[in-house]
């Protein structure tokens, strides 16, 4: 799953479609090598780390963390990341969005049970 996010990043900045400025980071502030992690990633793509976003999740291991249930993906994901997106303007018509692309950092859940 990395490696298929990463190669899309690329694919899609590459021809343009996605910048930067565009991009979105997500991380798990529960683990502490995720926010390193997001930090590097963001500067290596010159992501502006104010597009990076932490979010308050399981704190299981990276290695465990891969599902979640519909009940805490809403409490600890989708509403947290819907009040950012908020506060941070970065909502707007499917036409209009600033973010385009909402990359996650190992230890984020990524599937719902």
């Amino acid at each position: 799953m990395k490696s298929f996010v990463t190669l899309s990043l690329f694919i899609a900045i590459a021809v343009g479609q996605i910048t930067p400025k565009e991009t979105v980071v997500v991380y798990n502030s529960k683990l502490p090598e995720a926010k390193a992690f997001a930090e590097y990633y963001a500067k290596e793509r010159n992501i502006p780390l104010k597009q990076l976003v932490p979010l308050h999740t399981l704190s299981k291991s990276p290695h465990q963390i891969r599902n979640i249930s519909r009940e805490h993906f809403n409490q600890q994901i989708l509403k947290p990341l819907q009040s950012t997106f908020r506060k941070k303007g970065w909502t707007g018509n499917k036409a209009n969005r600033p973010i385009k692309l909402i990359v996650l950092i190992r230890g984020i859940p990524y599937r719902i049970k």
